[in-house]
């Protein structure tokens, strides 16, 4: 390195001063240096940065595709399998790129054109994707974490839909030749279809089943994607259709669907974002298989929409259906069902649509007429949140409560809006004219639409709270002041539907006389709707008190549960110095400030609503055990009742497990009980003993010069005394907590059950 035209200086002094000189985070650099383009050299040439680099196992792959002509039956059936499972993994959250798309023989058509049945599978998954993309988009509910609609800027319906063929032809085509092969092939080991590659006799069964399964499916999306009643039911009958070759699928599964030939993980890296995609990792069979079948009876649940006709039934329907935690296909099917986007010009709307006429009927009010202009605007604007209500609820369950927190402010506007109308004079005079017997109360200007908007905030309100303890939001001890607002919010429901029920006209009010003194003539079949819809309306309300009132009695039982796990010590303390009480109050209900009604509470009164500090923990225990024997004496009742009504079925089984939870909590309390009794008496003994020693000493040290040789014996007897009293303390740090205890949600996602288990005792 030695050289006439350079010198070599020595710099490391200079470059440790500098060092020394440099704050944390600062690079010494000269003026034209790029900290993008260093990291950009450093990324060039790495295939797990560099996402432009071709790797050589990228194209070996595309130029290896087997032609589908010479696919063994086996490796056919592989295929299919292989294809069934990048379709359920996409739609599991993964990209298309990734799963779907890997597959050589839908990114390159021609290569299964000599397999008549492969090439009708593949044509048909194309189209499926094509379908359900459509339908999430359509229906607007599925977030990243949902569904992955990104294609990376592929043409998705490359190939296809300007095929001579569609997919529906290509997949009759081969179920009429898998039916004639297998006709012709009784009894012989193997045979060949028109096209000319092999299918041995035991593939064939498998074969037609999923095409069959592959045809139905797509007559399905595609049909529910549509409004009308006529395409509903026929969506439901292709699903079932589907689940019904799904168990014939089972049994026929390829052993190794992993080792199929003619897929390539890595032939869209190039299109993927910069950063390096992860590994996405396949269904198995069995997952596949069940993955379909979920799927099949979450969308055989949308088709039940069609028998939905009123506010309540709707209601009620939304909320079984969100209950099951569906994927975002289901979801998006019946969003794009209850929202109408859908509908076509000069098709009747769905009675299912929360729409006016659906509304009026809940308040009993016509659609046609209505009292006055603050009244029809009210009704349009319940439509609004009505519809934003729905589209909640289509939500997963993580977003549903998000949003039920950000729509408080929409319905405290609505508020206003039916306090408008409630006070107007034209629509006072038409309730006194239809029979209405609300009578209002001093200056509160709440009259039936205010309640019924009070009653469905409420509900709404009940949902984002019980939301929480499904996806685990809530510490144990929070539980107290959850269930205590869970008690008011019920106590909402219960007032405002019996309100609504005592207020509303009879079924058998006449109709007002119009001005020229004749009555009022309407169609018998128009009547009898009126009478029907009433009753259901009435049915429904009293329903929804119970309900309500059952659930009220649970709540005031889990909240004395709480309070006195928490007077027992059985639950910690609030963790300091972070959040105190008054602070998660504030976290969990300050957002409800902004509504005018339900009133919002303050934390004083739910601190003066639970002050314990005057009971002692067996009392509240106790409570508690009667408050859970109470709800079950109640739920007892109404499960009868239920019986005899043939009442929905799931509200059934959500009384049923009402019943469990309370049975098993008294028992539990019970045992809670009597061991905090227990455990006081033995303290109120120990305590008691050890005064008694004490006088005893007092009197011994009294005693006079004569008594000497017994108080000599004092010391030997004071000993002995003191060592009963460290084993009175040794027993009551024994009978300390004897339980562990534990929530458990096992028998319902809103209620827990108390779980005892012995506690260890301290070691000696």
């Amino acid at each position: 390195m030695e050289s006439e035209d350079c010198a070599w200086l020595d710099i490391e002094a200079l470059i440790q001063d500098a060092a020394e000189e440099l704050q944390e985070g600062e690079l010494l650099h000269d003026e034209h240096f790029s900290l993008y383009e260093a990291m950009s050299a450093v990324e060039i040439g790495d295939p797990k940065l560099d996402a432009g680099m071709c790797t050589t196992s990228e194209s070996s792959s595309i130029r290896e595709v087997v032609p589908a002509a010479n696919l063994s039956s086996s490796d056919a059936l592989a295929v299919a399998d292989r294809l069934f499972a990048a379709e359920a993994t996409w739609h599991q959250g993964s990209n298309l790129a990734q799963t779907v798309l890997t597959c050589l023989y839908i990114l390159q058509p021609g290569s299964s054109e000599g397999h008549l049945v492969l090439d009708a599978m593949c044509k048909a998954t194309h189209a499926t994707c094509i379908a359900v993309r459509d339908l999430v988009l359509a229906g607007n509910v599925c977030e990243d974490e949902d569904f992955v609609l990104h294609t990376f800027g592929m043409q998705v319906d490359l190939g296809l839909r300007d095929a001579d063929v569609s997919a529906l032809a290509a997949l009759s085509l081969a179920e009429e030749a898998l039916e004639a092969l297998q006709q012709q092939a009784k009894g012989k080991s193997s045979a060949g279809i028109a096209t000319g590659q092999a299918i041995l006799q035991e593939h064939v069964a498998g074969f037609l089943a999923r095409v069959r399964f592959r045809r139905a499916l797509l007559k399905g999306f595609q049909r529910i994607q549509k409004s009308t009643k006529q395409d509903q039911d026929f969506a439901k009958k292709q699903f079932i259709a589907a689940l019904q070759e799904l168990e014939h699928m089972r049994g026929s599964s390829h052993p190794r669907p992993q080792d199929a030939v003619g897929f390539s993980p890595d032939v869209n890296r190039r299109l993927m974002a910069p950063v390096p995609p992860r590994t996405v990792i396949f269904l198995t069979s069995q997952q596949t298989w069940d993955h379909y079948a979920k799927l099949l009876q979450h969308l055989l649940l949308v088709g039940d929409i069609a028998k939905v006709s009123s506010y309540e039934e709707l209601k009620a329907f939304l909320m079984d259906f969100s209950r099951h935690s569906c994927s975002g296909i289901p979801r998006s099917a019946l969003h794009l069902a209850i929202s109408g986007k859908v509908t076509r010009p000069g098709e009747p709307l769905g009675p299912w649509l929360p729409r006016k006429p659906m509304l009026c009927a809940a308040l009993r009010m016509p659609s046609t007429s209505l009292p006055c202009a603050d009244a029809a605007l009210f009704i349009d604007q319940a439509c609004l949140a009505v519809a934003g209500w729905c589209q909640d609820m289509c939500l997963n369950r993580a977003r549903q409560r998000r949003r039920h927190r950000r729509t408080v402010e929409d319905w405290a506007h609505l508020w206003d809006h039916a306090a408008n109308a409630d006070t107007s004079p034209e629509f006072q005079a038409w309730m006194a004219e239809h029979g209405w017997q609300w009578q209002m109360k001093g200056s509160d200007p709440q009259g039936p639409c205010g309640c019924w908007v009070e009653k469905e905030c409420a509900s709404m309100l009940l949902q984002h709270l019980q939301l929480g303890f499904e996806l685990d939001v809530y510490a144990p001890e929070e539980y107290c002041m959850l269930f205590w607002y869970c008690d008011f919010l019920h106590g909402v429901i219960e007032v405002n539907a019996q309100d609504l029920l005592k207020a509303m006209p009879p079924l058998g009010f006449k109709p007002p006389q119009n001005p020229t003194g004749k009555a009022v003539k309407k169609k018998p079949e128009a009547c009898k709707k009126n009478a029907s819809m009433g009753a259901s309306l009435e049915h429904a309300l009293r329903t929804e008190a119970q309900t309500a009132g059952v659930e009220r009695l649970v709540c005031q039982a889990q909240m004395r549960l709480a309070a006195g796990l928490l007077a027992s010590g059985q639950l910690p303390p609030y963790p300091a110095p972070f959040n105190s009480e008054a602070q998660r109050f504030e976290q969990r209900f300050g957002f409800l400030h902004r509504l005018h009604r339900p009133e919002p509470l303050a934390f004083d009164q739910y601190a003066r609503s639970v002050d314990i500090s005057t009971c002692t923990a067996e009392s509240i225990l106790l409570s508690a055990c009667e408050g859970f024997h109470e709800a079950r004496r109640v739920l007892t009742m109404l499960l009868r009742l239920a019986g005899e009504d043939n009442r929905p079925e799931h509200r059934s089984d959500h009384l049923q497990a009402l019943l469990r939870i309370s049975s098993q909590n008294m028992v539990a309390v019970k045992v809670l009980h009597d061991a905090a009794k227990a455990q006081k008496t033995a303290t109120d003994a120990a305590a008691a003993a050890s005064t008694g020693g004490s006088d005893g000493r007092s009197e011994k040290d009294t005693k006079s010069g004569s008594q000497l040789n017994a108080a000599q014996d004092e010391p030997e007897r004071s000993g002995q005394k003191a060592g009963s009293g460290e084993r009175a303390s040794q027993g009551k740090e024994a009978t300390g907590p004897e339980w562990s205890v534990q929530y458990d949600f096992t028998h319902h996602p809103h209620y827990p059950v108390l779980r005892l288990k012995h506690a260890a005792l301290p070691k000696k």
